[in-house]
């Protein structure tokens, strides 16, 4: 008759899923030969699954002797050789005392040592490493180098082992660390699927809920279980399980304040750094304790510079933060806003790779929900962006209807736009492009230009017909179409494809975005998409297909933003102002060529004719410029002297600010303090 405790074990191991390449690197480790032993470690934050791992890890290889320690509240040594002594006596093999308790473990090494020569091995588990204390150091230092390699050994905790302390004891080389990600949309469905749910919209909503994390995805489906759908789909118990995961994601109150005033800061942006931070929190910001912040479990490496928070944590925390703190919230989502324009402005025009990734922080900033679960997910490590090749095409065909049952309403396209395929590749196979990750198809997705070529064959297509009817011919005309993937590489891969777009694919274009799938339309929209109403379309299989443009032929996205979605009025930060109005100075006689200074004012300035072209924004940044001028040589004696320096130092160029200041008689102290008013004062007359 079987136990309770196997009852449980069999439910664990019905709704494990996932994790199928770190159970392979474990599992090669256990049968490697001795010249290959080498130490796991997996890490990552809490909630992560690295203890169901652990045993998820005994159960496919059951032929193998297992001793699970778990040493969180171990306080010396003989706590731990008694651990080992008691998982020896349960698997049936008990140990002889030992003989000289001050060198505590050694008994127990050398009776592991003979049981995993005589069996043909043993793995030792050892989870929760993290909280082991000076009962770990000892282990590294003395306890695991009396080991025979036939001992293979795996631990976990939430930290990645350190490289000083493995040097230092002699590990380097020896260990090898393996981090957990949150699970994937396919993994998720999968356990979904186990826990006894099927109505696809509860599934949809408890993955975007838990992010991917497994302890977070167990409470939610525990709790539809319970308390039945409509309590989860209506909120009423998410609350209860943020909370939980915030006691196990910061031990139950352990991590120090400090930490989470950081996390809540960074947890409005997609990617943070130093600077940033201090900029959002008013404040200076200790270097040691940044670096602490950065190394916490759930805080990862951004691939292009900076960092970034895991997801679901992320979502989260700012979720408790607006609900528990409105004001603060919102006054850090305003400095950050500030932050992005103020590095804009600073950008080179030439430093295309910066540019792109200020679009995409500025989105993000601005985003919905489903934006940022979806497309801002992770930073693109290990995928690539390809040219099609012909055999891609009816790979495509095969992905489209899987989308579309992945996504609400959950209904398959029976506008068959699959049957379009061929047609398009024939005159138009620039529009393919192939997203691999690791040199394994990931999805396939298409981005078309609207020419002679192809505007025949959207005529001809049900949803289109009325789009490319109301569309006269225009250059540089592009259509966000269908795209297929693969649900193992969901959320990363929509992520890839809509930054690729975001940050550098619609510029300079009109691009237009006819979907059925309830959420990319609506969050595009809050981003600077325009809702084209006229161009929708209806399936008789009940598909309401929403068109949106966007028009950046002659403005940049990231001017876009601050304006869509009917946003209040941007207030600009006053270092921003001055910045801005030092190079309207410095380039006032070349001010129609100046591009990138002419959009940044032309979405910030108040009454300024952006939607007019450069040379009628340019003509009224000179005028609000002369009257600047004006208003301060008829005033005070001081505000007149401001005007000669303005004029002659920026205006007519008489020389340096020594040459100025010397046509002024005034001391440099007095010349430059002066100087630093006027631009003030212009700052303040251009943005008021």
């Amino acid at each position: 008759m079987k136990m309770v405790r196997q009852v449980l074990d069999d439910l664990q191991q019905k709704r494990f899923v996932g994790r199928e390449k770190e159970l392979a690197v474990m599992r090669q480790q256990l049968e490697s030969m001795n010249d290959d032993w080498c130490l796991i470690h997996i890490h990552g934050p809490g909630g992560i699954g690295k203890s169901a791992l652990l045993r998820a890890f005994q159960w496919t290889a059951r032929e193998r002797l297992f001793l699970y320690v778990d040493g969180r509240s171990f306080l010396n040594p003989a706590h731990f050789a008694e651990a080992l002594r008691m998982r020896l006596a349960n698997a049936g093999l008990p140990l002889d005392q030992p003989t000289d308790e001050s060198r505590p473990g050694e008994t127990e090494a050398e009776s592991i040592n003979r049981i995993a020569e005589r069996t043909g091995g043993i793995a030792l588990l050892l989870d929760s490493m993290d909280q082991w204390g000076a009962v770990g150091t000892w282990l590294w230092e003395k306890w695991l180098p009396l080991l025979t390699v036939r001992v293979k050994v795996y631990s976990a905790g939430r930290y990645p082992l350190d490289e000083g302390l493995l040097s230092a004891s002699d590990w380097s080389g020896g260990c090898r660390n393996m981090r957990l990600s949150p699970l994937n949309r396919r993994e998720m469905e999968y356990y979904t699927i186990a826990c006894g749910i099927a109505d696809p919209e509860l599934r949809y909503t408890i993955e975007q809920f838990s992010g991917g994390i497994p302890l977070a995805l167990s409470l939610a489906c525990e709790t539809v279980l319970r308390h039945g759908a409509s309590s989860f789909l209506e909120g009423g118990q998410t609350q209860s399980i943020i909370a939980s995961m915030d006691r196990t994601l910061f031990r139950d109150g352990e991590e120090p304040m400090q930490h989470k005033r950081l996390l809540a800061a960074a947890s409005l942006l997609w990617r943070f750094d130093q600077d940033m931070l201090q900029w959002i929190l008013g404040e200076e910001i200790p270097q040691s304790l940044f670096n602490d912040f950065c190394n916490l479990p759930y805080v990862k490496l951004f691939r292009q510079g900076g960092y970034y928070i895991l997801d679901a944590v992320r979502k989260w925390m700012n979720d408790e933060l607006e609900h528990r703190a409105p004001d603060t919230h919102a006054t850090y989502k305003q400095r950050a806003l500030t932050a992005i324009e103020r590095r804009w402005v600073k950008t080179d025009p030439g430093d295309e790779e910066r540019k792109q990734l200020l679009r995409l922080e500025k989105a993000f900033l601005f985003s919905d929900e489903f934006m940022k679960s979806f497309y801002f997910y992770g930073d693109r490590s290990g995928f690539e962006i390809r040219a099609a090749a012909q055999e891609h095409v009816s790979l495509l065909g095969e992905m489209i209807q899987q989308f579309m049952l992945s996504f609400p309403p959950f209904l398959p396209d029976d506008t068959m736009q699959y049957a379009f395929l061929d047609a398009v590749w024939e005159v138009e196979p620039s529009a393919f492009r192939v997203v691999y990750y690791e040199d394994k198809v990931a999805g396939i997705y298409t981005f078309v230009p609207i020419n002679e070529r192809t505007r025949p064959i959207f005529a001809d297509n049900c949803v289109y017909r009325t789009f490319i009817k109301e569309t006269p011919p225009h250059e540089k005309e592009y259509l966000v179409w269908i795209l297929g993937t693969q649900r193992e590489f969901e959320p990363a891969l929509s992520s890839v494809i809509v930054q690729e777009h975001l940050s550098r694919g619609i510029t300079g274009k009109r691009v237009s975005l006819i979907t059925p799938i309830e959420g990319p339309l609506e969050s595009s929209c809050r981003i600077g998409f325009e809702r084209i109403p006229w161009a929708d379309y209806r399936s008789p299989g009940g598909l309401h297909w929403k068109a949106a443009r966007i028009d950046l032929r002659n403005e940049d996205f990231f001017h876009r933003i601050s304006v869509a979605g009917g946003m209040k009025p941007i207030s600009i930060a006053q270092g921003t102002r001055i910045e801005l109005v030092k190079q309207v100075l410095e380039r006032y006689h070349s001010l129609n060529r100046e591009s990138s200074l002419l959009d940044a004012i032309g979405s910030l300035g108040s009454g300024m004719p952006a939607h007019k072209g450069y040379e009628a924004l340019s003509a009224r940044i000179a005028s609000l410029v002369e009257e600047s001028l004006e208003r301060l040589a008829n005033g005070k004696r001081q505000e007149q002297t401001q005007n000669r320096i303005l004029k002659l130092f920026y205006i007519e160029r008489i020389g340096s600010h020594e040459t100025v200041a010397y046509r002024l008689g005034l001391p440099m102290s007095t010349y430059y303090r002066y100087l630093k008013k006027a631009v003030r004062r212009l700052a303040d007359d251009f943005f008021p």
